[in-house]
């Protein structure tokens, strides 16, 4: 039984829910509040004794919707559960809107020392155009309250949105930079299936940019961040010296973790699973003692050493292959025929040198592709399939 050292947990709330979006949440709908937190409760009651973790995420949704003292009950339920060791991560995501105000004292009274902030771009009518609720005033007070109670903070901003232009791309970058937050994460505007964005794209309402122009947004974060001292260690993600998010990193490292709430995903002894979507279905069935998980999945070890590439290509350090097979018990070239490799080193795309695969500065434009492209390969024949190690497990 391995032990999980990162705990995840969803808060499905939201004021409103915005066009490009297509996670678990519920818009205008905080009379579900009360039974969120019982449910919570129940799923947390198979924690039989306390875990010692080292990171903990409050994610969704918007986990600053909650009320001050459901806040505060979410907290307390989570601090009967788990330790947080005493150098270890505590984050909450935040939106604008909801700070400053009493949520203030709640957040400086918990473990909780780090704050995610959705800003997504200080240009108004960007803004406009991405559905936010919150606008530059607003912002400058969230970030002022911020800084009083926590000194980490991260910043989200989108990219080639509607009406987006390089020039208010520059400005959004260089006012990120200007706030002093620890983190920068950069996000090319998607248009998901079954979003309001995707329903409007399909009705050419809007429009797309063309992959040059994402390129460019993309190539400026990265030129601008790097020139302010933001080391560029994930593809989205952009950190001051020490300030990565220790969370992420478990997902990327392929390492165990528990996640809690409607839609939540968690990893543990290799088995994948994934709390129901659907808010009002998942408070029925945990308030009703069924199963929070909607679906679980056993990971075979190819699976995972799959994972591990796929999560790995994303870090810009790359993966070191000598410490991939002594984790996975596969050499590369069980996983990615030579060929695939052969064709993304000509062109450029991926370098192996000491033992290291890694993107390119080139290949880190098509990171998204080329790990799609390996998440979809056909397992290899039986000799091949192997691992090198047979008494891995």
């Amino acid at each position: 039984m391995e032990t999980p050292r990162s705990v995840y947990v969803h808060v499905p709330f939201c004021r409103h829910r915005c066009g490009y979006c297509n996670f678990t949440l519920v818009a205008g709908r905080d009379y579900l509040i009360a039974d969120y937190l019982k449910a919570i409760e129940i799923e947390l009651d198979k924690i039989k004794t306390p875990i010692e973790v080292d990171t903990i995420y409050l994610g969704g949704g918007t986990p600053s919707r909650l009320p001050p003292q459901d806040l505060q009950h979410l907290l307390s339920l989570l601090g009967n559960r788990f330790r947080l060791v005493a150098d270890g991560e505590f984050t909450m995501e935040a939106n604008p809107d909801d700070l400053p105000g009493e949520i203030e004292s709640v957040i400086r009274d918990s473990d909780i020392n780090r704050v995610s902030l959705g800003i997504q771009s200080f240009s108004q009518p960007k803004l406009r155009s991405l559905d936010r609720d919150h606008d530059l005033p607003q912002i400058e007070l969230a970030i002022d309250s911020v800084k009083k109670i926590v000194d980490r903070f991260s910043i989200d901003l989108i990219f080639a949105a509607p009406h987006d232009s390089l020039s208010i791309w520059e400005k959004d970058l260089s006012y990120g930079i200007g706030t002093g937050a620890t983190h920068i994460s950069t996000y090319e505007l998607t248009f998901e299936k079954g979003t309001i964005f995707w329903n409007r794209k399909q009705r050419n309402q809007i429009h797309a940019p063309t992959d040059d122009h994402c390129v460019a947004y993309y190539e400026m974060a990265i030129e601008r961040l790097r020139d302010h001292e933001y080391a560029h260690y994930e593809v989205s993600s952009f950190a001051k010296s020490g300030q990565r998010s220790r969370h992420n990193q478990v997902y990327w490292s392929g390492s165990p973790y528990l996640a809690f709430g409607p839609g939540a995903s968690g990893f543990m002894d290799g088995v994948r699973y994934t709390n129901h979507r659907a808010v009002k279905r998942y408070l029925t069935k945990v308030l009703n003692g069924h199963s929070a998980i909607e679906e679980s999945r056993v990971l075979s070890r190819r699976e995972m050493a799959i994972d591990q590439i796929v999560f790995g290509l994303r870090l810009i350090e790359g993966i070191d292959l000598r410490q991939f097979e002594q984790q996975t018990g596969y050499q590369l070239n069980n996983l990615v025929p030579t060929e695939c490799l052969d064709d993304w080193t000509e062109a450029n795309l991926v370098t192996l040198e000491s033992d290291r695969l890694r993107l390119t500065s080139r290949g880190i434009l098509f990171a998204d592709t080329i790990c799609s492209h390996i998440s979809m390969l056909e397992p290899p024949g039986p000799e091949a399939s192997s691992p090198s190690d047979p008494n891995h497990n």
